[in-house]
């Protein structure tokens, strides 16, 4: 089955999250695998599902300058979002996918690292879920399994 992909553009913070849940919820093995595009049109922090807000944000500078926050329904560490940033998100099935979590970190990374070699970037994999570039990290990886399906997401 072909891999579908759909490439949002700039879209509102909500939508950034939020499109990738639904996809997620309704994939069926009718439903084709599917890679988003999508960049935030305005910052944004996104928290874990089981982050404890006050603990890992400054929730009065957020309120202040104005900046959303959205609670994501997978785990990991707090983010700071904004349009400069690129998320590539997978919804693929997880019978299509390999078994070992580290071959799937590997999956996903290995044709951003072409890319960024493809344009003349020197970046490399660092397992278990990171690119870097000149020793700094431009590229995290968080699995999550929503419902059926398994989403990657690149921030």
């Amino acid at each position: 089955m072909p891999i579908r992909l759909i490439d949002t553009g700039t879209v509102p913070c909500l939508r950034s999250q939020t499109l990738y849940h639904a996809l997620a919820r309704v994939k069926t093995s009718a439903i084709p695998d599917t890679v988003i595009f999508a960049a935030p049109a305005e910052p944004y922090v996104c928290i874990g599902f089981h982050q404890e807000l006050e603990r890992e944000i400054d929730v009065l500078y957020c309120k202040a300058n104005g900046i959303p926050v959205v609670r994501r329904e997978t785990g990991g560490r707090a983010l700071y979002l904004d349009k400069d940033q690129l998320f590539v998100q997978w919804i693929f099935g997880q019978d299509r996918l390999r078994w070992r979590l580290e071959s799937r970190f590997a999956l996903f990374a290995g044709p951003l690292v072409q890319a960024y070699r493809a344009l003349g970037i020197s970046a490399k994999f660092c397992p278990a879920n990171d690119i870097q570039v000149a020793a700094r990290k431009t590229f995290t990886s968080l699995q999550s399994g929503l419902h059926t399906s398994l989403r990657e997401s690149a921030a």
